[in-house]
């Protein structure tokens, strides 16, 4: 019993810490220079921080970093941005 209840609590660990995951990469996208950073800079200036941050993503390649950002949702990536100053020329 007591090896599930810790199964449990190492998954819901894992889970949670895979859910930060998108944070770290929209947050990467700010500081990024090459085609990430010119990318998120790019849409950024006509479009929410979510297409800015997906379409760097999508620049970038990373395998599985797109799929997080999209799993995270428009809503929640747009919030969480915002708690940032905004970077000069984006909405």
């Amino acid at each position: 019993m007591s090896l599930i209840v810790l199964l449990c609590f190492g998954l819901v660990g894992a889970a949670r810490a895979a859910d930060d995951d998108w944070k770290i990469d929209a947050m990467a996208c700010r500081e990024m220079t090459g085609p990430p950073g010119e990318a998120y800079r790019a849409t950024c200036r006509t479009h929410d921080q979510y297409d800015s941050v997906l379409a760097c993503m999508k620049a970038l390649n990373e395998a599985g970093a797109e799929e997080r950002m999209r799993a995270a949702g428009r809503e929640v990536v747009d919030a969480y941005m915002k708690s940032f100053p905004a970077v000069a020329g984006c909405m």
